[in-house]
């Protein structure tokens, strides 16, 4: 095999490297039908993983979450419930079928 060949072969499986902001691109793009499975840790050092996606959030928050590294989600995992995604604490997620590790 052909390095090139062994190496695309090595990234299918362990998943192709993204930065923060092509994941939060990916994440703008998702919608119910189309969500994304995300792995990160919380902030008590527990990992977690849900199939998440974007939605409108129209609650009373008046706190700058984006502003400070975070992320508000649907979570279709848990009924479509809100939850709340630390930025740096994304390990990797999966989406249209594709594994993505975020740096």
């Amino acid at each position: 095999m052909t390095p090139n060949l062994v190496y695309s072969k090595i990234e299918k499986f362990a998943g192709k490297l993204i930065t923060f902001a092509e994941f939060y691109d990916m994440m703008k793009e998702s919608r119910r039908s189309n969500p994304i499975y995300i792995y990160w840790s919380k902030l008590d050092g527990d990992r977690a993983d849900r199939e998440m996606y974007w939605g409108k959030y129209t609650g009373n928050a008046v706190y700058d979450y984006q502003a400070d590294g975070y992320m508000v989600l649907k979570s279709k995992t848990d009924n479509n419930e809100w939850r709340t995604v630390v930025l740096d604490t994304v390990d990797r997620c999966i989406y249209k079928d594709k594994i993505y590790r975020v740096r």
